[in-house]
C-alpha cells in the first residue's frame, strides 16, 4: 500500500462512520416519529380513560373487547355480577343483559352497526341512560351516558357506598338461598335472570348453563296458569306458579307443592274408586264439595234421572244440578217459585245434618227415595233411589189388605185375629159392635188379656174365659176350642177358634136369637175340647127347637173357608207390607188397614 493510500483510508472509514451514524439517527428519528403517529391515532381511535363527558367507553372486536375506560371497567363488573356467567371469550354479552331491559331494541341496532356506520338511542325507562355506537375500521365503539348525574357522574362517600355494596350484597344471597325458584323474563320470554334453585333444577335436567339460560317452564308465558310441573327422571315435580310484571318483563316465583299435589292424587284416587265401586249400584249418588260443586256421580244418577253426562263431568252446582231436574220435572212441584228455592234450601241445611229424608212423587209415576248425608269436610252426599217397584208392591198390598177387610167386614159373625203372642192384629166391624170396643184397639195391637177382660166384663162368668186365656199357649195339634158363653143382657154366644196360617188364631162369635133369658140362665152348654166337654154337663140344654136366622146359630158350626182366607190374607199381607214397604207409606197403610 502507498503512502497516499494508507493515509486515505483512515478518512474514508471515518466518513463510513459518520454516514452509518447518520442513517442510524435518522432511522431512530424516522421510528421515533411513527410511533407518535401511531400513538395519536389510538388515542384518536381509542378510549380515553379520563372522558370528559363521564361515559363509560368501551371497543369491541366482534365479541370481545379490546379497551375500555375506567367507567366501562365498573359497568361491566357489575353486569358480570348481576347475571349468569357467559361463555369464555365472550364479553359483550354480559354488557348486552345489563343494557337491554334500558335498551329493549338494543340487540337488533348493534347487529346493524357495521351497516349504519353509527347510532344513538336513549333509555326507554326513567333511568335518563343514553347509549352511542360508532363503527370505526372496524371496531365497535359503544358509550353509555348517564344524562341526569351532574357532571355524567355521581359522587358517593364512602360509608353510603359501603352500605349499598352490603345491601346488594345482602339482597343476592337472599335470592340464591331462597327454597324456592326466581327467575326473570323479559318482553320475549328469554330468562335473563335465575336464582340458585333454578339453576340447580336446570342442571338436574341436563341443561347447558349458557346464555341464554334454559326456559324450565314455557307455560309460565301463560299468567291464568296457577301451576306448572316439570318432568324429573322419576317423578313429575309440582310447583304453585306466581308472577309480578315488572318495567323491564316479568319476574316469576315457582315454589313446590309436592306434598300437596300428592294429596291432591290420593284423593283423585280414592275418588276414582269410590265412583267406581258405585259405577254397578242401581242407586244414584251425587257428592258436593264444601262449595257445593258436584265432585262423584255414578251411572246410575244418569239413568235414573236422564240428565247429560255432559253436564254432570262439568261439575255443575247444586243449584244447578236441582234447577236441571226441575225442569225435566224429577222434582216435587211446590205451588211457586219462592217455595221451591225455599224447598231448596231447606234439603241443603237437612243434608248437612243428616236429616233429609224424603219420597218424590213424580208426575211421571216414579217414586224416587231420596236421602241426604253429611261427608267430611263440608260435603254432602245425596242417594237417589229408584222404589216405584216397592210403592207398586205397597199400592197392591194396600188395595187387597183393604179388600180383605171389607169382606171381613161384611162377614155376620164377629171375628178377631190374634197373633202368636196373642196380640190382637185383625178385628171386624161385627166383633166392635159387639163388645163395644174401638178399632183403634187394632191399631193400638191390645192383647189376648186386655180382650178377655172386655169380654167378661159384658157376659155371665164361664169357663170358656179360661179355655181362652190359654189360647197362645196351644200347638196347632191341640185342635179347636168351642163353647158358649151369656151376654149380660141374655143373648147366648157361640163361640170357637180357628188355626190359621202363621200359628194365628181365628175367634168367631155368632150370637143365637129368640132364646130367653130365663129359659138359659145356667143351661149354656160348657167349651169343648176336642167334642169333649171341660166340665160336667149342665142339667138343662137349650131347646132343640130354638128358632134360627140367617145371622145366628144356636149351633157353632165351622168358619165358612172364604172367612178363613179372608182372614188369612189379611194377616199374611199386613206382615208382608210392613216389611217391603217404606217407613212412611208402611205407616199410612198399617194405619188404614187396621181402621
Amino acid at each position: 500500500m502507498t503512502p497516499e493510500n494508507r493515509m486515505a483510508f483512515p478518512l474514508m472509514l471515518a466518513l463510513m462512520i459518520v454516514a452509518t451514524s447518520a442513517l442510524t439517527a435518522g432511522a431512530v428519528l424516522l421510528a421515533a416519529q411513527a410511533w407518535q403517529d401511531r400513538q395519536a391515532r389510538r388515542r384518536a381511535d381509542g378510549i380515553h380513560q379520563d372522558d370528559p363527558h363521564g361515559r363509560a367507553g368501551f371497543v369491541f372486536h366482534d365479541r370481545r373487547m379490546l379497551d375500555c375506560n375506567t367507567r366501562g371497567q365498573a359497568l361491566l363488573a357489575t353486569a358480570r355480577a348481576a347475571h349468569a356467567s357467559p361463555p369464555q371469550g365472550d364479553d359483550l354479552e354480559p354488557l348486552l343483559r345489563f343494557l337491554t331491559p334500558h335498551f329493549p331494541g338494543m340487540r337488533g341496532s348493534l347487529a346493524q352497526l357495521a351497516t349504519r356506520g353509527a347510532l344513538s338511542m336513549t333509555a326507554a325507562d326513567d333511568s335518563g341512560l343514553q347509549l352511542d355506537a360508532e363503527w370505526r375500521a372496524g371496531l365497535a365503539h359503544i358509550h353509555v351516558t348517564d344524562t341526569r348525574a351532574a357532571g355524567s357522574s355521581i359522587i358517593l362517600d364512602r360509608l353510603s357506598f359501603d352500605a349499598l355494596e352490603a345491601e346488594l350484597q345482602s339482597l343476592r344471597q337472599c335470592t340464591e338461598k331462597a327454597p324456592f325458584l326466581i327467575w326473570h323474563q323479559d318482553s320475549d320470554d328469554a330468562v335473563t335472570w335465575a336464582n340458585g334453585a333454578y339453576l340447580e333444577l336446570a342442571a338436574r335436567q341436563d341443561h347447558d348453563l349458557v346464555w341464554p339460560l334454559p326456559v324450565l317452564f314455557p307455560a309460565a308465558s301463560d299468567p291464568e296458569t296457577p301451576r306448572l310441573c316439570l318432568q324429573l327422571e322419576d317423578r313429575p315435580c309440582w310447583f304453585q306458579h306466581h308472577h309480578q310484571p315488572i318495567a323491564n318483563g316479568t319476574l316469576h316465583y315457582a315454589i313446590p307443592v309436592e306434598a300437596g299435589s300428592q294429596q291432591d292424587s290420593g284423593r283423585r284416587d280414592l275418588m276414582q274408586t269410590l265412583a267406581g265401586a258405585f259405577a254397578t249400584h242401581q242407586v244414584g249418588l251425587a257428592v258436593f264439595d264444601r262449595a257445593r260443586v258436584l265432585q262423584i256421580f255414578n251411572p246410575a244418577l244418569v239413568d235414573m234421572t236422564g240428565l247429560e253426562p255432559e253436564f254432570l263431568i262439568a261439575r255443575p252446582r247444586f243449584d244447578q244440578v236441582l234447577h236441571c231436574l226441575r225442569e225435566r220435572r224429577l222434582l216435587p212441584e211446590p205451588a211457586d217459585y219462592r217455595s221451591w228455592r225455599n224447598a231448596l234450601l231447606e234439603m241443603e241445611r237437612a243434608a248437612e245434618t243428616g236429616a233429609y229424608h224424603e219420597e218424590w212423587a213424580l208426575p211421571s209415576g216414579q217414586t224416587f227415595h231420596v236421602t241426604g248425608r253429611p261427608h267430611p269436610d263440608g260435603g254432602i252426599a245425596f242417594l237417589f233411589e229408584d222404589v216405584t217397584s216397592e210403592i207398586t208392591l205397597t199400592r197392591s198390598f194396600r188395595a187387597q189388605i183393604e179388600t180383605a177387610q171389607s169382606v171381613i167386614d161384611a162377614m155376620p159373625q164377629a171375628m178377631a185375629v190374634f197373633s202368636p203372642q196373642g196380640t190382637l192384629t185383625l178385628a171386624n166391624a161385627a166383633y166392635h159392635r159387639l163388645w163395644g170396643s174401638d178399632p183403634d184397639e187394632v191399631a193400638a195391637r191390645i192383647n189376648l188379656q186386655g180382650a178377655l177382660q172386655g169380654w167378661r166384663a159384658r157376659s155371665q162368668p164361664s169357663p170358656l174365659w179360661d179355655a181362652l186365656a190359654s189360647l197362645t199357649e196351644r200347638r196347632s195339634e191341640d185342635g179347636a176350642i168351642r163353647g158358649s158363653a151369656v151376654l149380660r143382657n141374655g143373648q147366648i154366644l157361640s163361640v170357637h177358634t180357628t188355626a190359621l196360617e202363621g200359628r194365628n188364631t181365628l175367634v168367631t162369635f155368632e150370637q143365637a136369637v129368640g132364646a130367653q133369658r130365663q129359659g138359659a140362665a145356667g143351661a149354656v152348654p160348657p167349651p169343648h175340647l176336642h167334642g169333649q166337654s171341660l166340665t160336667a154337663a149342665a142339667p138343662h140344654a137349650l131347646p132343640e127347637t130354638m128358632s134360627k136366622s140367617p145371622i145366628m146359630l144356636a149351633e157353632a158350626p165351622r168358619p165358612q173357608p172364604a172367612i178363613h182366607a179372608a182372614a188369612a190374607a189379611r194377616a199374611s199381607a199386613r206382615s208382608s207390607v210392613d216389611h217391603s214397604a217404606t217407613a212412611s207409606v208402611a205407616a199410612r197403610t198399617g194405619s188404614l188397614g187396621d181402621g
